[in-house]
């Protein structure tokens, strides 16, 4: 049975505070490994549920965003990590594994959470229906979540969601120096009256191993895929045009691979569009 907890208040569904982001890459093509001179720009269209890739006018490709709260001490958890393994190697889904930290008092301390992954859980619990939090919980699209182990359940709401014809909003990624630009165009008529804010979760595309010494899980070791490390709000969007800078000079300390650039349903917490931006190395 997934563990369940009762989510206390937070200040502002979704509102969590900024952490360093250290070190990114640009996923959209296959880049060579040195760089010339000037900004990469890489055309992205960014639609309700995942990642469209502008290839030519009217084409699209709509990856969904899944997020797996999960703990290692928690003992109905490691099926729902083997699923996000298989997740995590589609290209059609931005696969992201948020550990928490409310289970760290099973007797395992999990060396992967970050409070500002309970955080976002305990948002979801004000606007998802079922009003609750659990491990582990998988939430698709900011709007179902089911238990994190139910393979066929989570298989058929992906693909649901998936068929969704939803609309978008074109964006553009930039690498400018040690800038990284995001520009959101004006929204559709159907996306203009939405308030929305703009996440990057960084993570490691680097399949995580952990020997869990203690608790519940204990004598075991356990995989993790697509491990976010924090997750930081960059900007506040309202349908017209928008252009963010963020450096890049702090985000190259860790060892972090991947990044997803979410754009989120402030009062619903839907997700209406998000990104991959993988930093080339070299």
């Amino acid at each position: 049975m997934p563990r369940r907890a009762v989510s206390p208040d937070c200040d502002s569904a979704f509102e969590i505070g900024p952490v360093i982001l250290r070190a990114m890459k640009h996923r959209i093509a296959s880049f060579s490994r040195s760089l010339l001179a000037g900004a990469l720009v890489i055309t992205i269209t960014l639609i309700f549920s995942g990642l469209g890739i502008a290839h030519a006018a009217g084409q699209s490709s709509r990856p969904v965003v899944v997020e797996l709260f999960t703990s290692q001490g928690c003992s109905s958890c490691p099926p729902a990590d083997a699923l996000m393994l298989e997740l995590a190697t589609r290209e059609d889904i931005i696969a992201l594994t948020l550990p928490i930290d409310y289970w760290d008092n099973l007797g395992w301390t999990d060396t992967l959470s970050s409070p500002r992954h309970t955080a976002r859980q305990r948002a979801y619990a004000k606007t998802l229906p079922n009003r609750r939090v659990y491990t582990p919980q998988m939430v698709i699209n900011g709007t179902v979540d089911l238990i994190g182990s139910h393979r066929d359940e989570i298989l058929a709401a992906i693909e649901t969601q998936a068929a969704d014809p939803a609309p978008f909003v074109p964006i553009t990624l930039a690498l400018e120096g040690d800038h990284l630009a995001i520009t959101l165009e004006d929204a559709p008529a159907a996306l203009a009256e939405k308030k929305a804010w703009i996440w990057i979760a960084p993570y490691h595309a680097q399949t995580q191993s952990v020997s869990i010494a203690k608790g519940e899980n204990g004598g075991r070791t356990i995989d993790y895929a697509n491990v976010v490390d924090g997750i930081m709000k960059v900007g506040d969007y309202d349908g017209s045009k928008l252009v963010i800078t963020h450096r890049l000079d702090e985000m190259m300390a860790k060892n972090i691979d991947d990044c997803a650039v979410i754009v989120q349903d402030t009062e619903t917490g839907a997700i209406i569009g998000a990104a991959l931006i993988t930093w080339p190395s070299g």
